[in-house]
C-alpha cells in the first residue's frame, strides 16, 4: 500500500525519554525515524522521505489552505469520529502533537495555524507570534502553542523560551521556522510544508513518530472532503 507515494514501515523503534522498546507502526504513507526524542533536545533528523502533497487551486486557495489546515487540526483528536463543527467549546481531548510547518516567506504558515486553531472550534483572532516568539491558546480539555522563530539569532535561544513547559505529551506545538532552533527542539511528530506554485498553493507533509504517522494517515483520509 503505497497510497501517498511512501514506503509503508512495518516496524520501528522507539526511543522515549532514554529507554528503547519496540512497537509496530502499521501508519499507511510514512516512514518513521529509526529513534527519536519524546521532549528534551533533539537528537536526530527526521527521515528525508518523498511526501504526500495536495495542490490548493487559486483563487481559493487561502479557504483552502484554512480547510486542509482544519482537517489536520481533526486529524490530531482523540476522538476521530469527532467533526470540528461538533465542538460546542474551543478545544478538545487531542493526542498532543509536535508540528514543524515549513516553507518561504508569505507561503502561508500562519494562515495553516489560523486553520488548525479554527478546527478547534476557536474562532478568536489568530496573529503571527513574530515578535512574541510564541501565542498560548489554553482550552478547557487542550492547550494549544504556536510559535515562530524567525526573529531569533540563534538557535540557543530557544533555551530562554522555557521549552520544556510547553512541549508535552498532552500539549499540540505548531512551530514556524524550525530551522532557527534547529538542536534546540524535540523532534517533530509531523512537519507540514508549505509552497507557491503557478497554480496555486503546495502542501505536503511527513510523519516521523508512530503518533504523527497516524496523524498524517488520517489527514489523507480526511482531505479528500475538501
Amino acid at each position: 500500500d503505497q497510497e501517498c507515494g511512501t514506503q509503508r514501515t512495518d516496524r520501528v523503534r522507539e526511543d522515549v525519554i532514554g529507554e528503547l522498546g519496540e512497537q509496530r507502526n502499521r501508519a499507511r504513507g510514512c516512514t518513521c525515524v529509526d529513534g527519536f526524542a519524546s521532549g528534551g533536545v533533539a537528537v536526530e533528523e527526521p527521515a528525508s522521505v518523498a511526501v504526500p502533497q495536495v495542490l490548493l487551486d487559486r483563487p481559493d486557495e487561502f479557504l483552502r489552505t484554512l480547510a486542509m489546515a482544519s482537517c489536520l487540526a481533526r486529524a490530531t483528536f482523540h476522538d476521530p469520529g469527532l467533526r470540528p463543527e461538533q465542538l460546542v467549546e474551543p478545544g478538545c481531548q487531542s493526542t498532543g502533537a509536535v508540528i514543524f510547518l515549513q516553507g518561504d516567506l508569505g507561503a502561508g504558515k500562519t494562515t495553516f495555524a489560523r486553520g488548525f486553531l479554527r478546527g478547534y472550534g476557536f474562532r478568536g483572532a489568530v496573529k503571527s507570534p513574530t515578535y512574541t516568539l510564541v501565542e498560548p491558546y489554553e482550552f478547557k480539555y487542550c492547550s494549544i502553542y504556536h510559535f515562530d522563530l524567525y526573529r531569533l539569532s540563534s538557535p540557543e535561544e530557544v533555551a530562554h523560551l522555557g521549552v520544556e513547559e510547553y512541549f508535552t505529551d498532552q500539549t499540540i506545538c505548531l512551530v514556524e521556522w524550525p530551522e532557527r532552533g534547529r538542536g534546540w527542539l524535540p523532534l517533530p511528530d509531523l512537519t507540514i510544508t508549505l509552497s507557491g506554485s503557478g497554480a496555486g498553493r503546495e502542501v505536503c507533509w511527513q510523519g516521523h513518530t508512530p503518533k504523527g504517522c497516524k496523524a498524517a494517515e488520517r489527514l489523507w483520509q480526511f482531505r479528500r472532503n475538501l
